[in-house]
């Protein structure tokens, strides 16, 4: 990429055009193509969802009159169904393997003091319906496909990434993730199996979750309340049928909730304080956060392609695009709290002739009664 920088020029210098073609050559990803490239899909892609275009038409409008700038970014702009074609017939697989070295950049940019890493496992479901999407499948609830994410909590970045039909089990996805050790597993109960929980106890892992209600066990031991808001904290021994699974004293506190209530929470872990093990299960919220800023600020609610091929990339696209901010969000040493602000900013100024870091220098990111704004100064 060569030219004079522009905003979307330096945020695409986590990832370099060299590395991405690297990626798509493995996948043979651009075996076919004979104009349009995995690269333009990618930064015609990118540039909607940065500058939050919601359609195709959108998307190719926008770009209108920025050949110039485009070409800075050795790419082009597309007309509509050219671009919708080509989701249709390049690999999604070419775009994942970039998501996952960026992801791999984050980890080595964002480092944290971490009492090893906690990772939280969720799903989204992103609905799919009309004509064009004869290829979801229904759980009843929704039709469409499921997102399966591993996030990073310490760093706030998606880690592993896999879809599945909307009417698969999340814990059929979790299974396939690989225990690490000293690793710290948080999950709702869509992910109840006593064999793998067991699984991520012998990598010297734990795992915080919920038992379902109607799970029988034995109170071994009664500990000491440390906190106001823990009710219980015990040690247990599930006594089900399916207990030799899980042949292992486990953690069960009761806390009161945030909201009211209380939440009845297990652990492996026997000897962290109970209101450290609360908050990690708290935490939880984080991943549905990310899920709800995903699909609201990156517009992956209104999709150009209609085929399984095309809404992968447009959904992993969005990924790479949170990972981008992120990682510009660490460079310039902003508060988490100020992604929303950068997003904003970057949405008004994506093709400005200016490096980034000129771009924010014109605004200045103040904490006010505990949100963040920006300011032009």
């Amino acid at each position: 990429m060569k030219g004079n920088d522009t905003v979307f020029f330096g945020i695409m210098k986590f990832l370099p055009k060299e590395k991405f073609d690297f990626f798509v050559k493995q996948q043979n990803g651009d075996k076919w193509a004979k104009k349009i490239t995995s690269w333009d899909i990618l930064i015609n892609v990118l540039s909607g969802q940065l500058s939050g275009e919601l359609t195709l038409r959108g998307i190719t409008d926008s770009q209108y009159g920025l050949k110039k700038e485009l070409a800075q970014l050795s790419s082009v702009s597309l007309p509509r169904s050219s671009l919708s074609d080509a989701c249709n017939n390049r690999p999604y697989n070419s775009f994942l393997e970039a998501l996952n070295y960026l992801i791999r950049v984050s980890h080595r940019k964002i480092r944290r003091d971490l009492k090893g890493v906690i990772k939280i496992l969720d799903s989204t479901p992103i609905q799919l319906r009309g004509v064009g999407y004869d290829w979801t499948k229904s759980n009843y609830r929704i039709q469409g496909i499921k997102t399966h994410v591993v996030f990073y909590l310490e760093q706030s970045i998606p880690g592993d990434i896999t879809f599945s039909d909307a009417n698969v089990n999340d814990i059929e996805e979790g299974k396939k993730i690989t225990s690490l050790e000293n690793t710290t597993y948080c999950f709702d109960r869509a992910y109840y199996d006593f064999r793998w929980w067991a699984a991520i106890a012998s990598k010297r892992s734990r795992f915080v979750t919920r038992l379902k209600s109607n799970t029988p066990y034995k109170v071994l031991k009664r500990n000491s309340k440390t906190h106001s808001d823990i009710k219980h904290d015990w040690v247990i021994e599930v006594v089900s049928k399916k207990s030799g699974k899980l042949n292992m004293p486990l953690r069960h506190i009761k806390v009161k909730r945030d909201t009211g209530g209380y939440v009845e929470i297990i652990s492996n872990d026997l000897e962290s304080p109970a209101e450290e093990i609360a908050a990690i299960y708290r935490a939880r919220w984080k991943i549905e956060l990310f899920f709800k800023w995903i699909k609201g600020k990156l517009k992956i609610k209104h999709f150009i392609s209609k085929s399984e091929n095309g809404v992968k990339i447009q959904i992993i696209i969005a990924m790479i695009a949170y990972v981008l901010l992120r990682l510009t969000q660490e460079k310039y040493k902003l508060s988490k709290s100020t992604l929303s602000s950068l997003t904003r900013i970057i949405k008004r100024h994506l093709y400005a002739s200016k490096s980034i870091g000129r771009l924010l220098n014109k605004f200045k990111i103040l904490q006010h009664k505990g949100t963040a704004r920006e300011v032009m100064i």
